[in-house]
């Protein structure tokens, strides 16, 4: 027997060269072994065959293109022909119509006119035998078979309306295990087939057809048309595969059926495209892309050249595979047969394996693997709960024991026992004690001082369940929202760990990174930061370091960062982050959960510094993975994720009423978890009243915010961020509704909290600052508004250049001083801070195109008209098309361009202007509402009318003004006596 390896080469090397010189090589490559240049002659010739027939399918086609197709009969036996379904290399398929015995719709297929040679008849009769051997739910069924009138034998078979299973899979954006799961009913199915002595032989996408059936999708393998019965003879089962020619899709083709090796087709030729095919599924694309190459360069490159890497192809997808999945796709995609899985049914063993967490076969079986694989499938946990709330604490304890030192590991289990039995008796006890003395009405916060009381007076017993009671008493006392209480705990747990392990351990930086985590909580970012710094240097010091804990560490500096004020610090270790995440660390449920966690910072993040869109898109991201693990229930991090996204349409791109839906269910999802009085109730309850005070729901706003005052109060206390964060909500309501006295009360509140909390050097107190100064001027004491906008410039000038909260700060000023037609004073404070947000928010961000109306104004009132028409209609188009018309700027806008058009002498385009700037408010608060921010824009076309001898529309205007203004508590004298007097003409 010819050296197929050899013989494999020579015809590839064949096939390259002109047919003119290959007699040449030919005399050279085979010198006197005549058996061998005979059997190269007998593949190149099949090959120029094979070239020929596909010559002649595209003459086909073209002939088709002009009308030579046949015409499409109108019965077939006693099927009536419904349309054209598709076409093969041998036979036609129809969309057909069974009338008797039942009536169904059926697929027919009839060879094709023009071979109905011996060859071609026993090929089809071939695929009608291996149909009619199969009986499974993924198997297209065989109804009936026949022959026409002219002898062209035809079989009728159960029609499929699906979709290719890749592209099933995209469409309805499923997961990893989900895919695998669907893709294992057709290895069942092929294993069905080899069952009966039947391979497929041409296993591709096209061929598995998804479709639903009942309420679950349910793939089918179709076209059995080059089918081979195992241990059949070639003659009736073969059609044109002698050695040396291609039957098949080259894609999906094994390396012996690409090579026309018919002898070494078997079973496993089929598990090799079932690895094709389970590649594309997980990465999106074929292992090897040949369909635009030459025969022979294709066949070269399948037979030689391994597939691309499955878990480094770049998608989302197979960034999320396990080296399990790997090795079973990699095992299928062996160049060499033997070392495959041997059949279907050993494929489908190890894809049941995987979905179970059990071992896989096709790796070693190690102590480690099976270890590892028996703790995916059994979490271990420790109920420590008592009382009403059934509170419940959760102690896993995972030990890896190496066959190399198992007295050892054996000792540290025990050990571990002993601590998690340790802090449930101290629990249990402390539960109890709490009963005692408070009775069942107890509280688990009571409970919780109780028990951190109890661990102050008892002496220190085991070290490592000391520690433990003190992580996990610190841990609840964060989830409650008592963060000074927390960090207490933490910082004992940091002594106690330094002294038992040396300050260089892992632990003693975890330890680090909780005491952090306590300090973020209470706002004491400066304090935080040196903390998850030093937890991230030990992380990363260690020999092998857990990258899963860096990650973390990484997260929370961001953290830090954002609460300081650097977006753009906060982002680079957010990123850093999640690439470790992904390249790194094993694709866990739980590192899956991690990924979602830093992807919704960095949504915050891009928020932040005005990437909305950005930001949007991933938190939705994020939300489909939240919801499909969830479950029915909910939990808090999807309830967190449903206030963010809510955050975002709601608040930030001002679209209320897809908001409110979002926040009720968060609302609903967090009382039923934590209980109605936490503090995470409050904060969405704050947000939930933005989107009402947007939609004017003035007395729901409040009603809201007094309910999340109360909590954050009752939760944290009067001094904390929480509640200081609720006054500043209130403030925004009471300056809506003109209650400036109560305003200005909140807002000063507000003030002293964060300088109690941060002194004078925070961007927020200087947010506070802004806020002031705006109530201030809104009542005219202008002098003090101006003190309060140039309280916080010693903050922006500490922040970086091109730091956001710099043109907040420094933008603020700019714009009161405009505002008062101090605009040679205003304009090199524009210059600082307009540049900014031109460079840091996202292009259609609506805050974006106020600061460019701002600035408008500026150059209006230096005479810049043409410069400030042109960009106040740039920012005026971007809020009209992201706020659909709704935003009290537009108003402003056209009022602004009334007056610099009049200040130009265009008296006819100022009063065009004016009347935008009324209708803008009319379509904002509606045609009836008499608003004091109306008025104004009133008061400038009554006055461009009177100048215009439109005395009675004149005296309409001003009337209509001093009606809106009678509900403000201050109007600018000057401007309350120009409205009278034009009333008065």
């Amino acid at each position: 027997m010819t050296d197929h390896a050899r013989l494999s080469k020579l015809f590839l090397q064949a096939c390259a060269l002109p047919p003119e010189e290959r007699p040449d090589f030919l005399d050279q490559a085979c010198g006197g072994d005549a058996a061998l240049r005979a059997e190269l002659q007998a593949m190149l010739a099949a090959d120029a065959q094979a070239s020929g027939i596909l010559d002649g399918r595209v003459g086909a086609v073209a002939a088709d293109a002009t009308g030579g197709r046949p015409a499409t009969p109108r019965w077939i036996g006693p099927y009536r022909i419904l349309g054209l379904l598709g076409e093969g290399g041998m036979g036609v398929v129809y969309h057909a119509e069974q009338q008797a015995p039942v009536r169904r719709e059926v697929a027919l297929k009839l060879v094709r006119g023009g071979l109905e040679s011996a060859g071609a008849v026993a090929r089809f009769e071939a695929e009608r035998q291996a149909l009619a051997q199969m009986e499974h739910p993924s198997i297209a069924r065989l109804f009936d078979a026949g022959t026409t009138d002219d002898g062209r034998p035809y079989f009728v078979m159960e029609l499929v309306r699906g979709a290719p299973i890749t592209e099933h899979c995209r469409t309805h954006r499923l997961g990893v295990r989900d895919r695998v799961s669907l893709f294992l009913e057709v290895c069942r199915a092929v294993r069905h087939a080899h069952r009966r002595g039947v391979i497929h032989r041409d296993l591709k996408p096209s061929n598995i057809l998804v479709a639903p059936i009942g309420d679950r999708p349910v793939p089918k393998v179709i076209d059995f048309s080059i089918a081979k019965a195992l241990g059949a003879s070639a003659l009736h089962t073969e059609f044109r595969t002698r050695t040396g020619q291609v039957v098949g899709t080259l894609e999906y083709m094994s390396p012996e059926q690409a090579m026309g090796r018919v002898e070494a087709v078997d079973t496993r030729s089929d598990v090799y495209a079932l690895g094709c095919v389970l590649y594309e599924l997980l990465a999106d694309r074929p292992p090897q892309e040949v369909g635009n190459l030459p025969l022979h360069e294709a066949v070269q490159r399948i037979v030689r050249d391994p597939p691309r890497p499955l878990r480094g192809a770049g998608t989302t997808t197979a960034h999320r595979l396990d080296a399990d999945l790997d090795t079973i796709v990699g095992k299928c995609l062996e160049k060499a047969s033997e070392r495959r899985y041997g059949s279907a049914a050993e494929l489908v063993e190890d894809l049941e394996r995987y979905l179970d967490s059990r071992p896989i076969l096709a790796r070693p079986p190690s102590t480690v693997y099976q270890l590892r694989k028996l703790v995916d499938r059994h979490r271990v946990g420790f109920l420590l709960a008592g009382l009403a709330f059934a509170f419940l604490v959760v102690f896993s304890i995972t030990v890896t024991i190496q066959l190399a030192n198992q007295r050892r590991e054996r000792t540290r289990a025990e050990a571990q026992a002993r601590k998690a039995d340790r802090v449930t008796r101290f629990l249990q006890d402390a539960f109890k004690a709490a009963s005692e003395d408070r009775g069942h009405d107890a509280t688990v916060k009571q409970t919780l001082d109780l028990a951190a009381a109890d661990l102050d007076r008892e002496k220190p017993q085991d070290a490592e369940a000391d520690v433990a009671i003190r992580q996990t008493l610190g841990a609840a006392f964060t989830n409650f929202g008592e963060h000074a209480k927390a960090e207490r705990l933490m910082r004992q747990t940091l002594a106690m760990q330094e002294r038992r392990l040396g300050p260089g351990h892992a632990e003693v930086g975890t330890a680090h990174q909780a005491v952090a985590v306590a300090l973020m909580g209470a706002e004491k970012a400066k304090e935080a930061e040196p903390e998850a710094r030093a937890a991230l240097r030990i992380h990363e010091a260690q020999e092998s370091p857990d990258w899963n804990l860096v990650a973390g560490d990484m997260g929370l500096l961001a953290a830090i960062r954002l609460l300081q004020g650097d977006e753009a610090g906060a982002e680079e270790l957010i990123r850093r982050s999640i690439a470790i995440l992904e390249e790194k660390v094993p694709k866990t449920e739980a590192v899956l959960a991690g990924m979602a966690d830093a992807k919704e910072s960095l949504a915050d993040v891009l928020q932040r510094r005005g990437a909305v869109a950005e930001s949007e898109a991933m938190v939705r991201e994020v939300l489909a993975l939240r919801r499909r693990t969830a479950g029915p229930a909910g939990n808090t991090a999807l309830a967190t994720t449903l206030s963010n996204l809510a955050f975002l349409t709601g608040i930030q791109e001002g679209r209320p009423e897809e908001a409110l839906p979002l926040y009720r269910e968060a609302l609903e999802m967090l009382r039923r978890i934590r209980g109605p009085t936490h503090a995470q109730v409050g904060d969405l309850l704050s947000q939930q009243a933005s989107c009402l005070r947007q939609l004017r729901r003035y007395g729901e706003a409040e009603t809201a915010l007094k309910e999340a005052a109360n909590i954050e109060r009752q939760a944290l206390g009067e001094d904390s961020p929480g509640y200081s964060w609720v006054l500043v909500d209130l403030t925004d309501l009471y300056l809506d509704e003109g209650r400036l006295e109560d305003a200005l009360r909140v807002c000063r509140e507000s003030l002293e909290i964060q300088q109690k909390l941060n002194g004078n050097d925070s961007p927020v107190v200087a947010q506070r600052w802004r806020k002031l100064g705006t109530i201030l001027e809104t009542q005219g004491r202008y002098a003090e508004a101006e003190a309060a906008f140039r309280t916080p410039l010693p903050v922006a000038d500490k922040l970086p250049k091109d730091d956001l909260q710099v043109a907040w700060i420094v933008g603020a000023l700019a714009s009161f001083l405009a505002d008062h037609g101090r605009f040679h004073e205003a304009w090199p404070l524009s210059e600082r801070s307009f540049p900014i947000g031109e460079k840091r928010l996202d292009a259609e961000n609506p805050v974006r195109a106020v600061g460019r109306i701002k600035r408008a104004r500026i150059l209006d009132g230096l005479g810049r008209f043409e410069e400030g028409h042109a960009l106040r209609a740039q920012g005026l188009a971007t809020l009209r098309k992201v706020t659909q018309d709704r935003d009290d700027w537009i108003g402003f806008a056209f009022l602004d361009e009334a007056k610099a058009l009049d200040r130009q002498g265009r008296l006819g385009e100022a009063a065009q202007a004016a009347g935008e700037a009324v209708a803008a408010w009319h379509r904002l608060l509606g045609p009836e509402e008499q608003d004091p921010r109306l008025a104004p824009a009133l008061l400038e076309l009554a006055d461009l009318q009177a100048r215009r001898g439109e005395v009675a529309d004149a005296r309409a205007q001003a009337r209509a003004a001093l009606a809106a203004w009678a509900k403000a508590p201050f109007v600018e004298p000057a401007q309350l006596a120009r409205a009278r007097e034009l009333v008065a003409r």
